[in-house]
């Protein structure tokens, strides 16, 4: 999964390369296991402004009645890094046990570990609730979205036709997914047929990712264009037989849509 921002010249969550006994002393000083994956994004890029910018809630929370808001994730070393957590946990009188995976002092995702020292589950945090957002690391990277609000697409590296087409021969299911979360907010009116007819073959997909993308992106589509009715009713029915409850989420939206 594509995560980091490479548009970003100063990071301030982006920190020197990761290495080996950076993950030691980590692990040593919280005395846990860290995720694998967590490890594995950060062998990429130890931290940083991400891609994306939601997460779904199972609860409303101060962000959105259906999501919470995140936009990097820290890395391990010195600076702005999880090794931060027991400050952060004092000063905003979080509870014990947990790493700071990202937050800016209104609220927080973290690592749970208060009853673990290995596979944490992912929290989210404000000052009137705690939820459970994931039972995984690898989960929670794998429902991160592009939520509607807030996106400007100049901010973003975006991907193209060509970029998507290339993707779908190839099925490159990283491509397929960065270009659905970036397409339908620089798409043409010349495209639109094009990329409407491709999102119909992709909501069969056989990675659930993707199509949690084309379902996301479908309802994207839609605030900016007025779709052919015929197309977004065989898409929104697609997505509500679906067996993610994210997925079928999008559906609704769109259903609405074709309503209005």
């Amino acid at each position: 999964m594509m995560i980091w921002r490479s548009d970003i010249e100063e990071d301030e969550f982006k920190l020197k390369p990761l290495t080996d006994s950076d993950i030691e002393r980590a692990e040593a000083f919280f005395d846990i296991q860290l995720p694998i994956d967590y490890i594995s994004i950060l062998k990429k890029q130890n931290g940083g402004s991400i891609l994306y910018n939601a997460h779904p809630s199972p609860v409303p929370t101060s962000w959105s009645d259906h999501s919470v808001y995140i936009d990097h994730i820290r890395g391990i070393g010195e600076g702005t890094s999880i090794l931060s957590s027991p400050y952060l946990i004092k000063e905003w009188d979080l509870p014990e046990g947990i790493i700071i995976l990202s937050g800016d002092g209104h609220s927080f995702i973290a690592l749970d570990y208060r009853n673990t020292k290995t596979e944490p589950t992912v929290i989210y945090l404000d000052p009137d609730q705690v939820v459970l957002l994931s039972p995984t690391f690898k989960e929670f990277l794998d429902h991160l979205y592009i939520a509607e609000t807030g996106v400007d697409s100049s901010d973003l590296n975006l991907y193209t036709t060509h970029d998507l087409q290339m993707a779908i021969q190839t099925d490159n299911i990283d491509n397929i997914i960065r270009a659905l979360d970036t397409l339908p907010y620089q798409i043409d009116t010349d495209s639109l047929t094009w990329f409407v007819e491709r999102l119909l073959i992709l909501s069969s997909h056989p990675n659930e990712q993707v199509r949690r993308s084309v379902a996301e992106g479908t309802n994207a589509l839609s605030d900016f264009f007025a779709l052919d009715s015929d197309a977004l009713t065989q898409l929104s029915d697609c997505f509500l037989r679906d067996q993610n409850e994210d997925i079928n989420y999008f559906g609704g939206l769109v259903k609405e849509k074709i309503k209005e």
